[in-house]
């Protein structure tokens, strides 16, 4: 599980905790805190939120900077897309609803809006395709109140709801710190200007898929009165490690609550029971089964992920290290695969194949790309001997994040990680089984990417270039479905089946598709 997502008390807390604190210690930084904090909410006007929330409708854009979470064209790059949107809660039903749009930079797209009701169930939305599902509250989380927590005074009311832990933690230039614990358990350090008692930012440690251990914040300026809401900021930008990754602009504000409840309605609502379905959770949909002789496939290692294996005389392929992705739009962030931790997909995985194929350790690992949810889980394969092969432009970053500091996820194993860089086309072959890993090179979704192909069996393995369901491709991804097909004929491999990583994860080509 995800025992350590965010750091402690600081100093203080250490010297407490170890009875080393001073007397009066704890009574003195509680009281500076609280002077900090009660000043803030006379500052913002926030007293009515705290103590009656009005309707809230906040609706915003800018720029969404993928490469700050390691979700970019290449290591390093910023990658950016504009971003869209908008979140509601209506205090009389308890219902919040948040709506996201933006074009990613491999042409892809991404429309989904989320009704959450007051005990934390939801219903998703795709919003181009009107598909939904509902979910529910302990799969769901804290993804509610993460998303409420975003405005301010929300914050202020949770940290004032638990006074016992609020300790100050001094001075940063024009701004004065606090600690405080919310509603997700979740400490947090909350920074007021000094001369404006303003919320500057709030940050949090969090153990992030491909990084070291970080800090993500969120950092309000720019504020307005709103009638009934406070000051609320009309900037705000998040950082990863300091780098920009959502950088926004408030367009309007209301506080009209016909304007909310529209908002807040499901779209096409007598349709949603017959589309909706219960989502398990991932654990319970991971499915392990032989694709061919020696390859074998996780289906549904999490919602939508698809893992393969090859079996060779005396060890194991692995493709691809997968991992969860985190939810940074929520504060604190949660993550698509609840509170585990980055290496516990591959874990999982190791441990169904190990009950299929005993004795057999995984000695080559293929990352396909350096994007987060395919290479966070690297650390899972230390201590088995494991190369992780990787192209020439994407190991500098691999090797970085292996040699890091990772004290926020202690579960990982000890031993070392051996890196292979490769090149166009390299030939894993023990005389019985023979995989070839193939670069495509420069495409819409990253400046490299590793195919794993298996002349034998006539199967390939690719992740994000191709996406289908149903057995083939889909009209959402058909940019990208276009590229990868007609790089597969230029290479003349005449695959049977290609297995994917997303979608429905399996595309039978069609005669002349593929060569």
């Amino acid at each position: 599980m995800r025992k350590s997502r965010n750091r402690g008390w600081g100093l203080l807390a250490l010297l407490v905790a170890s009875g080393q604190a001073w007397p009066g210690a704890i009574e003195s930084s509680y009281r500076a805190a609280r002077e900090i904090i009660d000043a803030s909410v006379v500052a913002m006007q926030a007293e009515r939120w705290i103590t009656e929330p009005v309707p809230l409708l906040i609706v915003a854009s800018g720029t969404l900077f993928m490469g700050a979470e390691n979700q970019g064209f290449a290591p390093g790059e910023p990658t950016p897309t504009m971003f869209h949107e908008s979140w509601a809660f209506d205090p009389e039903s308890g219902i919040l609803g948040r709506e996201y749009r933006h074009a990613r930079h491999d042409g892809t797209k991404e429309w989904s809006k989320e009704i959450f009701q007051p005990d934390g169930a939801r219903w998703f939305v795709d919003m181009a395709s009107g598909n939904s599902f509902f979910q529910a509250p302990v799969l769901a989380g804290d993804a509610r109140n993460a998303t409420l927590r975003r405005f301010p005074s929300q914050l202020l009311k949770e940290a004032l709801a638990r006074p016992e832990s609020l300790r100050a933690i001094g001075r940063y230039g024009p701004f004065e710190g606090i600690q405080a614990l919310t509603g997700a358990e979740a400490s947090l350090s909350l920074f007021f200007g000094r001369e404006s008692k303003m919320l500057g930012w709030v940050e949090y440690l969090v153990d992030l898929p491909s990084f070291t251990d970080s800090t993500v914040s969120w950092r309000y300026s720019a504020y307005r009165p709103v009638p009934g809401a406070g000051h609320v900021p009309y900037e705000y930008t998040v950082h990863i490690n300091e780098a920009v990754h959502l950088d926004m602009r408030v367009n309007s504000v209301s506080t009209d609550i016909s304007t909310v409840r529209d908002f807040l309605s499901i779209p096409n609502a007598e349709k949603t029971p017959n589309n909706a379905a219960i989502v398990p959770p991932p654990w319970h949909r991971a499915e392990l089964v032989e694709a061919g002789n020696g390859v074998w496939l996780i289906r549904h290692l999490r919602t939508g992920f698809h893992m393969m294996f090859v079996e060779f005389e005396n060890y194991l392929l692995a493709v691809d290290a997968p991992s969860g992705y985190p939810l940074l739009q929520e504060l604190p962030a949660g993550d698509v695969i609840g509170k585990y931790n980055e290496n516990s997909l591959v874990d999982h995985a190791l441990k169904m194949l190990s009950e299929r194929v005993p004795g057999k350790p995984v000695r080559y690992a293929v990352l396909t790309h350096f994007h987060s949810d395919h290479a966070g889980g690297a650390l899972a394969y230390k201590g088995n001997d494991t190369s992780l092969v990787v192209t020439k432009s994407e190991a500098p970053a691999v090797r970085s994040f292996l040699a890091g500091t990772h004290t926020l996820c202690p579960e990982q194993q000890n031993g070392p990680v051996k890196v292979r860089e490769v090149g166009a086309r390299h030939i894993i072959n023990d005389g019985n089984q023979r995989v070839e890993i193939l670069d495509v090179g420069p495409n819409p979704h990253s400046k490299n990417m590793l195919v794993a192909w298996l002349p034998k069996q006539k199967i390939l393995y690719v992740s994000d270039l191709l996406t289908g369901y149903s057995d083939r491709p889909d009209d959402a991804h058909e940019h990208m479905n276009r590229f990868f097909l007609d790089w597969v004929k230029k290479k003349h491999l005449k695959p049977e089946v290609i297995y994917t990583a997303h979608g429905g994860g399996r595309v039978i080509p069609a005669p002349g598709e593929s060569g």
